[in-house]
């Protein structure tokens, strides 16, 4: 792990060793001193990360690829200093492998908060993709696998490593009630997205938008079943990490028309990165309503709330959504969809009236009943 790595290589500036440190750390009595070195570990740790530094994939020896480089530094033996909002996730790295060595024995998550001082995080304005700027960067692309694939991120808020993983068997024709049923019968198509590829390891489902649904149809028909369906890799970090290259590879050639695509964070990384198409859709979507992209997204604190809604309700606000995130034209109903959306309109109306109907039978045996106490 890149962020154990860091942290032997400033043990080994330091003239020492991990074992060593350990060894040392162990010998010491004092319960006080022990909590006073963990936490100058700790703070050392994170200047070491915090300041340009030797690359910890090759320090210890040569890392290199097919192509003469380390895919870390490039080949420059330096990695950069890493900006304040990755500082929590490399520290979450070192706290596991020093407890599991027992030098955070005793200390909290708390007492570390109190005692080490963090980077503060800049804020900075998010710059979002637009609808024009999507529809050139899919317009862009040769391969019809990958266009496809950056069409489904885009309108279905699965994070990057959802998609690579994405298997045919993790789609489903679902009915308008949202359940299983066969191509012929389809009303919608559902993603499921497995706890294991899922961030926070919790199973959650999508659905593929109107305006693709036709060519993922096509897609699913020719694919096979035993290797990841848009990407060549099976190992999700390297396939996210090319799709991630050729992200900027294709937005490159865009820089004319939209000059963000040139820009940087603070930290050095793109504002506009292949992460950047989950914000799309959820922007999209929550215009529909607020918290329907989050939970499709799969952000917890919304996910609850939508998974209360009836079926019906669920597939009334994802047609809502279809409208939102089409990029080239309008999403046309086949013709069972226009028939079933007829029928329920048909339907709704004779409930209606229906009640009406009843409330008035209702006023009339009122009325009689008032008539005769009065005869």
């Amino acid at each position: 792990m890149v962020g154990i790595s860091h942290f032997k290589v400033m043990i080994d500036m330091k003239g020492s060793s991990v074992e060593s440190l350990i060894q040392d750390f162990a010998n010491i009595e004092d319960h006080q001193t022990k909590k006073e070195v963990a936490f100058s570990i700790l703070a050392d740790y994170i200047n070491h990360i915090t300041h340009d530094r030797p690359c910890g994939r090759c320090y210890f020896e040569d890392m290199k690829t097919l192509h003469n480089k380390c895919p870390s530094c490039k080949g420059t033996k330096l990695n950069k200093a890493l900006y304040a909002t990755s500082i929590p996730i490399y520290m979450g790295y070192i706290k596991k492998y020093l407890r599991f060595y027992g030098i955070l024995d005793g200390i909290t998550d708390e007492d570390i908060k109190e005692e080490i001082s963090m980077p503060v995080i800049m804020e900075e304005d998010y710059e979002p993709v637009t609808r024009d700027m999507f529809r050139d960067i899919l317009e862009g692309l040769k391969n019809y696998r990958r266009r496809l694939f950056w069409h489904l991120l885009g309108t279905s808020g699965m994070r990057i490593s959802e998609g690579c993983a994405l298997r045919k068997d993790d789609f489903e024709f679902v009915n308008n009630k949202n359940e299983r049923t066969t191509l012929e019968k389809m009303y919608r198509i559902r993603i499921n997205i497995k706890p294991n590829t899922s961030k926070k390891r919790k199973q959650r489902k999508t659905f593929v938008s109107k305006e693709i649904e036709s060519e993922i149809v096509k897609f699913l028909t020719s694919a096979s079943t035993d290797k990841p369906l848009f990407v060549k890799s099976a190992n999700i970090k390297t396939a996210k990490r090319n799709e991630g290259d050729l992200f900027r590879i294709a937005c490159k050639k865009l820089i004319k028309s939209y000059p963000v695509l040139a820009e940087k964070k603070l930290s050095g990384l793109s504002k506009i990165s292949i992460h950047s198409l989950r914000s799309y859709f959820i922007t999209c979507v929550n215009r529909v309503d607020y918290g329907f992209g989050h939970a499709l997204a799969g952000h917890k604190q919304y996910m609850g709330q939508y998974d209360r809604l009836t079926p019906e309700q669920k597939m009334n606000m994802l047609e809502q959504s279809d409208k939102k995130l089409q990029l080239f034209s309008e999403v046309q109903l086949d013709s069972k969809q226009q028939i079933r959306q007829v029928q329920q309109g048909l339907f709704e109306q004779f409930q209606k009236q229906s009640l009406e109907i009843q409330y008035l039978q209702e006023e009339i045996v009122l009325m009689k009943q008032q008539k005769m106490a009065h005869a």
